[in-house]
C-alpha cells in the first residue's frame, strides 16, 4: 500500500514529532543567536575600551579638543594588533564635548579626558551580522540533517510499531466464519494486545449472537412446517370433497392463520440486544410506568392490572427487560378472560417478578416450543430463571433473580 503521509497514522505522528523538533531547534536557534551576539557586542566593547584607555594614556596629547586630527591614531601599532583579531568594522575615533550617540548599526564606546572632553572609538557591527550568520549557516544545515535523519528514523520505528495493526487489518479482511480470529498476538505491545483481545470478544459475542439466531430459526422452520403442512391438507380437502362445509374450513383455515401467526410473531418479536449494557434500575419503577402504558389496552376488554411491587434495584439490561416485560404483560391481556384481573407481584426477599391472569378461550401465545426458546433465550441473558406454569384456569409466569 502506497504511504500517503496525510492520511496514515504513521504519517502523522511522523510530521508531529517533525513539526515539534522543528520548533524545538527554530527556538534553540533563536536563543542562541541572540546570546551569541551579546557576547560578541560585549567582547567589542571591551576592545574598544582597552583600545581607549591605551590611546589616552600613550598617544594624546594633553588637553585634547574636538578639532585635533587623530587620524595617526589608525596607525598605531597596538590598535592595529588589537583590531586585527577583534570584529571591529569601520573604526571612527573622534573627540567631542558630549559622548557620541550610537546609531542602530553603531557600537560605541567613551572616554571622558581631563579637559572634559569625551574619546569616542565607534565600530559598526557589519562583521559581527556577518559572523551571525555563517554561524546560523552552518548551525541550521546541522539542525536540518538532523531533522531529515530523525524524520527517516520515525517512520521506520513507527512502521516496525504499527505492523501489528497492519497484521490486525489482514486477519480481519481474511477472517471466516467459525475460524480463530486474532490469535498469536501476545508479543504485540500491551496497548495493540488490549485492541485485538477486544476484537476477539466482540466477535465471539457476534458469533454466539449468530449461533442463537441459527439455532433459533431453524426451530421455527421446523415448527412452522406443521401449521403450514395442515394448512394445505385441510385446502386439499376443502377442493375434493364438495360436501365440505365452507364455514367449517373458514374457520378451521382461520384458526390455522391464528396459529401461523402467533409462531411468526414469536420469532419475530424479540430483536437481539447482545450489546446493550448492563445498568442499575428502580425494577417496579420500571413495572409502573409499563403497566400504564398497557392499561389502555387492558381497560378495552375490561381488564384490571393490580400491580403489587416493593422498590428493588437490579443490575441488568435495562431496556431488554422492558421489552420482555411487556411483552408478557401485552400477551396476559391478550389472552386473559375478559372482564378478569391480571396480578403482578415483585417480591424482594423472594427476588421473583409474577404475572398470573385467568385463561381466556384463547391459547397462550407463548406456550409453544418457539416461544419457549425465546423466554429462555432472553431471561438467561438477563440473569434471570423463568417458570410457567397452567393450574386451575389460570395462567402464571414468574421471574427469578
Amino acid at each position: 500500500m502506497r504511504f500517503n503521509p496525510v492520511a496514515s497514522l504513521r504519517g502523522k505522528i511522523a510530521i508531529s514529532i517533525f513539526v515539534i523538533i522543528g520548533c524545538g531547534f527554530a527556538l534553540n536557534l533563536a536563543i542562541a543567536i541572540h546570546t551569541l551576539r551579546a557576547e560578541k557586542i560585549n567582547d567589542l566593547r571591551k576592545v574598544l575600551s582597552h583600545a581607549m584607555e591605551e590611546t589616552r594614556d600613550e598617544y594624546l596629547p594633553s588637553n585634547p579638543d574636538d578639532k585635533l586630527d587623530l587620524s595617526y591614531l589608525y596607525e598605531v601599532p597596538h590598535n592595529i594588533s588589537i583590531f586585527g583579531d577583534s570584529e571591529v568594522d569601520s573604526l571612527k575615533i573622534s573627540i567631542s564635548k558630549t559622548p557620541h550617540v550610537p546609531l542602530e548599526n553603531e557600537i560605541a564606546e567613551y572616554i571622558r579626558l581631563d579637559n572634559g572632553n569625551y574619546l569616542n572609538f565607534v565600530s559598526l557591527d557589519a562583521k559581527i551580522n556577518a559572523s551571525l550568520i555563517k554561524y546560523s549557516e552552518k548551525l541550521l544545515l546541522k539542525y536540518v540533517v538532523f531533522l531529515v535523519v530523525m524524520l527517516i528514523v520515525s517512520i521506520l520505528v513507527l512502521r516496525k510499531l504499527m505492523a501489528p495493526l497492519k497484521d490486525i487489518a489482514a486477519k480481519c479482511r481474511d477472517y471466516k466464519d467459525g475460524g480463530a480470529f486474532l490469535s498469536g498476538t501476545e508479543s504485540y505491545p500491551s496497548e495493540i494486545n488490549s485492541v485485538s483481545n477486544a476484537f476477539n470478544a466482540l466477535v465471539g459475542r457476534l458469533e454466539g449472537y449468530r449461533k442463537k439466531e441459527k439455532e433459533l430459526f431453524r426451530e421455527a422452520a421446523h415448527e412452522l412446517k406443521t401449521p403450514l403442512a395442515i394448512m394445505r391438507a385441510r385446502l386439499d380437502v376443502y377442493e375434493g370433497d364438495e360436501a365440505y362445509q365452507k364455514s367449517k374450513f373458514v374457520a378451521e383455515f382461520s384458526s390455522d392463520l391464528e396459529r401461523l401467526s402467533s409462531e411468526l410473531k414469536n420469532v419475530l418479536f424479540f430483536e437481539t440486544s447482545d450489546f446493550e449494557d448492563n445498568e442499575e434500575f428502580n425494577m417496579c419503577s420500571l413495572i409502573l410506568e409499563t403497566v400504564g402504558r398497557i392499561d389502555v389496552l387492558a381497560s378495552g376488554r375490561n381488564i384490571n392490572i393490580e400491580p403489587k411491587c416493593e422498590t428493588m434495584f437490579v443490575d441488568t439490561k435495562k431496556k431488554m427487560f422492558r421489552k420482555l416485560f411487556a411483552a408478557l404483560l401485552e400477551n396476559a391481556v391478550t389472552y386473559a378472560k375478559e372482564g378478569s384481573k391480571i396480578e403482578i407481584t415483585l417480591n424482594q426477599s423472594e427476588r421473583t417478578l409474577g404475572i398470573k391472569n385467568q385463561k381466556g378461550g384463547e391459547k397462550y401465545m407463548f406456550s409453544s416450543k418457539i416461544g419457549e426458546r425465546i423466554l429462555k433465550r432472553v431471561s438467561s441473558e438477563l440473569g434471570f430463571l423463568y417458570e410457567i406454569s397452567d393450574a386451575d384456569g389460570y395462567y402464571e409466569v414468574n421471574l427469578r433473580f
